[in-house]
């Protein structure tokens, strides 16, 4: 939580708008947020700070998968040039419920991805990669 007010919207883009804002600002890959793995190593992070702790990708139908390690959670399997990723998926947008029933349908559409590095989980002594939120662009 940021301060003790609840958010509000402020504004919404529309998908063109939206595109405008977040093309030029993709990680073209294979490598996401330094590497090809799903985590980074606190050690490596400690001797070596990332770069970014975030990431826009532009995806073609990526596969939106139950979390096998907690079913109200979503994976999402994709490739970036020839690189296949399999993150969780933390947004907690409408889409994520709808896509969580559906059993890993995929959709033949574009998403922008936004993939972040989490805190240092203790149980691995890593940063994981995950995709904080997504956009599905309409065709």
């Amino acid at each position: 939580m940021i301060g003790s007010r609840r958010w509000r919207l402020a504004d919404e883009l529309s998908v063109d708008q939206a595109s405008q804002a977040l093309e030029p600002l993709l990680v073209r890959g294979p490598a996401l947020l330094g590497d090809t793995t799903s985590r980074i190593p606190l050690a490596e992070i400690e001797a070596q700070p990332v770069a970014s702790w975030l990431a826009v990708v532009r995806v073609t139908a990526p596969r939106f998968m139950p979390n096998p390690y907690d079913d109200t959670r979503l994976r999402a399997h994709f490739s970036l040039r020839n690189q296949s990723y399999n993150l969780s998926v933390s947004d907690r947008s409408p889409w994520v419920e709808v896509a969580r029933r559906q059993h890993g349908a995929a959709p033949s559409s574009d998403w922008y991805l936004t993939v972040s590095l989490t805190e240092p989980y203790s149980v691995t002594s890593a940063c994981h990669k995950l995709v904080a939120a997504a956009i599905e662009i309409p065709s």
